[in-house]
């Protein structure tokens, strides 16, 4: 059974072929050059792609562990941000360079908008949540991180032309409510805000929204590793500076382990939910991944619990239904009505 080119588009385009560049072919028969999506295949890969944003969301949600870990040894917040970019880009390189090289080519018009996204998202998302959290509870600056669905909302209304659907407002109200309730957002009565630390956390917030919508974007011309890989690759570059490397190698040459629970940690809880939460992008709306990511929150709150004795609060659990009850309302099975050709 075939479909058209329209559906296609809209509901997960699959290229395998890349031209002499590296970048993805675009042909007017799509039909042709595209691995045709069957509605039972469709549907698989909409469930796999939640299966795999949601495993993003709980390594991500265990970085916590390995931060503590590396700041044990000496690192600085920024060094150990910094260390994991580094762990980043030569894993996706290396990658790149064993599988496909072409992979590796990029457009020069093209550097500019991979170096923007670097500098104005990648890093400073990164500074904008660490200043955050000096300047407030660490409750509050992940509150107001998790305005994220947000951003990606509107950015994606920007940038892809979704359309805020009812299903996606009512998502992203109890997404950012459970958020909310978990860190102590909305609980955390006599929490001293400074416009200074509320504006650091909401720029936190619209950069890792801003992650996944610009991601996207870029993979519609270049293959996801391609994309990530050079994320990572110039907020290194532009990381260096402020991060003391001196520093980082009097630390590792004091105490090697570091360097062994400093790549661990990148690779199980940075690089891996990375590549999956990238992966799913070719398949799931940013808008949609923005909000089923948010489950991050819960696997903190756990991990607190088992492992640090932290409390489990009447707030927590509410915000953990809150959030479960985001992805459900989000999630559509049924893909829309199609054409046939």
């Amino acid at each position: 059974m075939k479909y058209s080119c329209s559906y296609l588009a809209q509901n997960g385009k699959i290229y395998n072929e890349y031209n002499s560049n590296g970048q993805r072919n675009f042909h007017s028969d799509c039909g042709s050059n595209l691995r045709e999506n069957s509605l039972p295949n469709r549907k698989v890969a909409m469930r796999n792609s939640y299966i795999l944003i949601i495993i993003s969301a709980v390594l991500w949600g265990s970085v916590g562990l390995t931060i503590r870990i590396l700041a044990s040894f000496g690192f600085s917040t920024i060094q150990i941000i910094v260390f994991r970019f580094i762990t980043a880009a030569l894993c996706f390189g290396l990658y790149i360079l064993i599988t496909d090289r072409r992979k590796f080519r990029i457009d020069k018009t093209d550097i500019k908008y991979f170096m923007a996204f670097s500098l104005f998202v990648l890093l400073a998302y990164n500074i904008c949540f660490v200043t955050a959290i000096r300047l407030t509870s660490y409750a509050v600056a992940t509150g107001l991180l998790y305005t994220s669905p947000i951003w990606a909302m509107f950015l994606s209304i920007y940038v892809f032309k979704e359309k805020l659907t009812k299903r996606k407002g009512i998502a992203i109200l109890l997404s950012f409510t459970g958020c909310g309730l978990i860190t102590g957002l909305f609980s955390s009565g006599g929490v001293s805000l400074t416009p200074i630390a509320f504006f650091a956390g909401l720029g936190a917030g619209m950069g890792y929204g801003a992650q996944g919508v610009f991601t996207k974007k870029l993979m519609e011309k270049y293959h996801s590793f391609t994309v990530v890989f050079y994320f990572f690759l110039f907020a290194v570059i532009f990381g260096l500076p402020f991060c003391n490397f001196g520093g980082m190698l009097s630390v590792i040459a004091s105490a090697p382990m570091s360097l062994l629970y400093g790549m661990g940690g990148a690779i199980i809880c940075y690089i891996v939910p990375f590549a999956f939460y990238t992966y799913a992008l070719n398949f799931i709306e940013a808008s949609r991944a923005a909000v089923i990511v948010s489950v991050e929150p819960i696997v903190a709150a756990l991990l607190g619990f088992f492992v640090y004795d932290e409390p489990i609060t009447v707030f927590i659990i509410c915000g953990i239904a809150f959030i479960i009850s985001a992805v459900v309302v989000l999630y559509e099975p049924t893909p829309k009505k199609i054409t046939r050709l």
